[in-house]
């Protein structure tokens, strides 16, 4: 007896513990389980009464050219642009390196954005401007960048855009499918001649009248292309600023041929380019205007949403030269008759 009165010494016993209310207890009880339910509902506490604080917006990129997406073979980095209601540019939002093709928004004001995407910009080829903050989306330009030598690259970048305006609302989850549009073209050339070449070496070729620069504004968009009605695909093509440009290239001649190609900014009806061979400052060819050649052809690139071309260029023991279009790459398949353009 002795021992267990040491062992409980100075403690109160049991039944001398204060009791709290059984009332009490399932309000405690009940107020914890509302905060819980609470913060698994929501997540998170807005900061401001605009916020949405459990909303997300989730942009899908892709690109389109018949039945399937092929942004993973076409597509290697984009560049997002976030404007306000007003065009006021906020900020570049970064893309995601482990989700490359969706662009993910949380936590904005409610409210109408527009972002503005480009597709494969480099920092070498393509200048885009103004990206200081709140500049506006109406003076937001896409302009080739000239090389260290004065000169633009004749082989530009593959460019890619898509705008899309969206109304953020509180508690909204939506899912938005973007459809890049190619805005380069692409242009393969093979010269030969009906007879030898007067020089083994030492040709330049020259492609001028191309466009230098877009007016990224999704307002000034003058073209609008559906490529798949069940698919709900549609392409918008920027609008064409007035200066022109020049590329040039050096193609090496083998088996009596030159192949080359550009690339550059897209064409329209009423600018096709010329194309003209030279051997440093002698003329092989006179300026041979394309337009012809591609009406004759068939080929409209006002209404191409995909813009490549094949041209075989034949140059006549008379000086005259005969276009002729190609299929697949190799002037194996260039198709007879021609356009005779000079």
């Amino acid at each position: 007896m002795l021992r267990m009165m040491s062992i409980t010494q100075g403690k109160p016993s049991f039944h001398s513990l204060p009791k709290r209310c059984p009332g009490a207890l399932y309000q405690s009880a009940l107020l914890s389980l509302i905060l819980l339910c609470g913060v698994l509902l929501t997540g998170c506490v807005p900061q401001d009464s605009r916020d949405i604080c459990c909303s997300k917006v989730t942009l899908e990129y892709r690109y389109v050219r018949n039945k399937v997406d092929e942004y993973p073979t076409e597509v290697q980095h984009m560049r997002h642009f976030l404007y306000d209601a007003q065009g006021t540019l906020l900020r570049e939002i970064p893309q995601s390196t482990s989700t490359p093709q969706t662009l993910s928004l949380s936590g904005l004001p409610e409210g109408r954005y527009t972002i503005l995407t480009v597709g494969n910009a480099s920092e070498e080829h393509t200048l885009l401007k103004p990206l200081v903050r709140g500049s506006n989306l109406s003076d937001m330009t896409l302009t080739l960048r000239k090389l260290a030598d004065g000169r633009f690259a004749s082989q530009g970048d593959q460019l890619f855009w898509n705008y899309k305006t969206i109304d953020i609302q509180s508690v909204a989850n939506d899912h938005y499918i973007c459809d890049l549009a190619n805005i380069h073209t692409h242009l393969y050339y093979n010269v030969i001649w009906e007879s030898v070449p007067p020089y083994a070496d030492g040709y330049t070729v020259r492609l001028s009248g191309l466009t230098e620069q877009y007016s990224l504004d999704p307002v000034k968009a003058d073209l609008h292309l559906l490529v798949n009605n069940d698919m709900q695909v549609t392409h918008d093509f920027p609008l064409h600023a007035h200066q022109l440009i020049q590329l040039e290239e050096h193609p090496k001649l083998f088996n009596h041929t030159l192949e080359g190609s550009f690339i550059s900014l897209r064409y329209r009806n009423d600018r096709i380019p010329t194309i003209q061979v030279w051997h440093g400052d002698q003329a092989i060819t006179k300026p041979i205007d394309l337009t012809r050649a591609f009406r004759s052809f068939g080929w409209n690139p006002d209404q191409s949403h995909e813009q490549i071309y094949r041209i075989l260029i034949r140059i006549n023991e008379d000086g005259s030269v005969t276009v002729f279009p190609y299929l697949n790459g190799t002037i194996v398949d260039w198709v007879p008759g021609g356009t005779v353009v000079q």
